[in-house]
């Protein structure tokens, strides 16, 4: 989540982790391994809105969104999604809307979808109800709903399932679907918020392949830097930090818990503007790769597409 707000849907919290084991089976950016993604886009807007109107949001915006994720996972020049970091890295991950719908047919990878005709089931998480809308397979495409929520609510993912440091950590138990949720507001660029440049998608894409906040947890408990098991993201090239950074455009430095380090406040698991973001590290990539490699229904996702190497 870029921004932590309770609904009242919404009554859990979520981690997830980056490993800072061994990589050296990983394929990672040095031997030019490029994975590709399908999603489908399942919008779910109010009843009445036209294509392009209030939450039935426009393809153009849909598609603005997808570009702008590419360009930030791939840290291309000229973009907002470039940086010069040493420890920056190219994620070598591209995502494309899919091409082909689950019977075969031909598709645009955007669904559009009334939601006031479906009433979400009380009690449930939204991965639960989520699939009413609309469900493709997980193992194939990676389902993103895109639905309004208000403006305290960003985005939520469900987490991979594998044995890697951290992902037993997280505390959604998924019944039914798996996928990510983004705010229709946040979902690709408007004017109106410094949250619209679509970032949102990109930090919880992160966590949807096993990414951790940058403080090891959520941003309602604080630890002491002396809490390191407790704030560790599991990736050597994070500085630790004990809470989200802020906004990344303000004047002052924020070290890290060692006291000398600058806080990463660029990267994308942290909680600031989007204007501010345009950082994966190359242990963050590495633990997305091997995620994409291992974990149940993530390692499939590519074989709906193509992977060069």
């Amino acid at each position: 989540m870029k921004k932590l707000f309770v609904l009242a849907f919404l009554s859990f919290l979520f981690l997830t982790a980056c490993d800072e084991d061994d990589h050296s089976k990983d394929p990672g950016p040095e031997n030019g391994a490029k994975y590709e993604i399908p999603v489908v886009i399942h919008i779910v807007h109010r009843a009445g809105e036209t294509i392009g109107e209030g939450s039935n949001l426009s393809t153009e915006r849909i598609v603005k969104q997808i570009e702008n994720l590419n360009n930030d996972f791939r840290r291309k020049k000229g973009t907002r999604g470039y940086n010069e970091h040493p420890d920056g890295a190219d994620a070598q991950i591209e995502f494309k809307l899919a091409e082909i719908d689950p019977l075969g047919n031909r598709s645009t990878g955007i669904r559009r979808i009334n939601g006031d005709i479906i009433e979400p089931r009380n009690g449930a998480g939204p991965f639960d109800w989520l699939p009413d809308y609309g469900f493709w397979d997980p193992n194939k495409y990676v389902n993103i709903w895109v639905m309004p929520q208000g403006k305290t609510f960003f985005g939520v993912a469900n987490p991979p399932e594998g044995d890697l440091p951290g992902l037993d950590k997280m505390v959604i138990e998924v019944k039914t679907g798996d996928g990510i949720l983004i705010n229709s507001l946040y979902f690709g660029e408007s004017d109106d918020d410094p949250n619209v440049l679509g970032r949102t998608l990109t930090h919880e894409m992160g966590h949807f392949l096993g990414l951790l906040h940058l403080w090891g947890g959520d941003p309602i408990t604080i630890w002491n830097c002396e809490d390191l098991d407790k704030i560790n993201d599991f990736c050597d090239d994070t500085p630790s930090v004990t809470e989200p950074t802020g906004n990344c455009v303000l004047q002052e430095i924020i070290f890290a818990c060692d006291g000398t380090t600058p806080a990463l406040r660029n990267n994308y698991m942290d909680y600031t503007d989007d204007a501010c973001m345009n950082m994966f590290t190359k242990d963050q990539v590495k633990r997305m790769h091997w995620v994409l490699e291992n974990s149940p229904r993530r390692k499939s996702l590519t074989s709906a597409a193509t992977i060069k190497r």
